[in-house]
């Protein structure tokens, strides 16, 4: 794990979990901080940027980086959503470890990509892709339908046995990747009748499209996919920062 991340996630749990650092206090200087952590100033600098961008803290010109003034039960409701957040990287299967998760697959074949799925994935239409269709259930439920397109070159090996598990544990356990973030964009639509038998809805029913491009450490793009949830199963929340130019 690069050095900023470490940072960022030893600060982060300071102010969400330690109560080391409060709603309004002032963080230690980045001269100090690089001499807590043994780092230099551009390394301490992307990791209070994370903490930044996630709305956590900020900065202000000539006095210093300071904790934002949020309220325990938004501190609460922060500390979830990030543990959501890394919770997704981790797939489905971890996400609801605790209930009985079983996949049903509808489709498990490998393709020449489309030019939008070969843009995404960084490889040419020459290459060849899985293509794999399933339904996630949680307890006997049907509560997702994953689209999902991989590189066979950088995951080697795929079988139906994994698809009917979990497609993550075999990319950490076995190919000993780590992944590390993902790109997503979310939009509401009605149901199609394909989505609709195999969710148990009726046709047009909301539901919610994740499309999402998932990236290794490495920078390497290893999925493009599109969830479709059920929109009564479905919660999204964010923190919107602006940008300083």
């Amino acid at each position: 794990m690069n050095k900023y991340i470490e940072i960022s996630n030893e600060l982060r749990n300071h102010i969400l979990k330690d109560n080391l650092y409060h709603p309004n206090d002032q963080l230690p200087c980045e001269k100090d901080l690089c001499i807590q952590y043994g780092a230099s100033k551009m390394t301490i600098k992307k990791a209070l940027d994370i903490l930044v961008d996630e709305g956590l803290i900020y900065k202000k010109r000539g006095h210093g980086t300071f904790v934002k003034g949020l309220s325990q039960q938004q501190l609460d409701i922060m500390e979830e959503n990030l543990c959501n957040t890394q919770q997704a990287l981790t797939g489905f299967s971890r996400q609801y470890a605790k209930e009985a998760v079983t996949s049903t697959v509808l489709e498990f074949s490998v393709i020449p990509p489309t030019p939008k799925i070969a843009s995404n994935l960084h490889i040419t239409e020459e290459d060849f892709v899985y293509k794999i269709i399933r339904v996630r259930n949680r307890n006997g439920v049907p509560c997702v339908i994953e689209e999902t397109y991989m590189p066979i070159d950088l995951i080697p090996g795929l079988k139906m046995a994994h698809l009917e598990s979990s497609i993550y544990a075999y990319i950490r356990q076995t190919l000993h990747y780590e992944i590390q973030s993902s790109h997503v964009r979310i939009r509401a639509k009605g149901a199609s009748e394909f989505i609709a038998r195999n969710l148990q809805l009726e046709p047009g029913s909301p539901v919610a499209v994740v499309e999402q491009i998932a990236f290794l450490d490495n920078g390497m793009p290893f999925e493009y996919s599109f969830s479709t949830h059920k929109a009564d199963l479905f919660d999204f929340s964010a923190v919107i920062v602006k940008k300083i130019p």
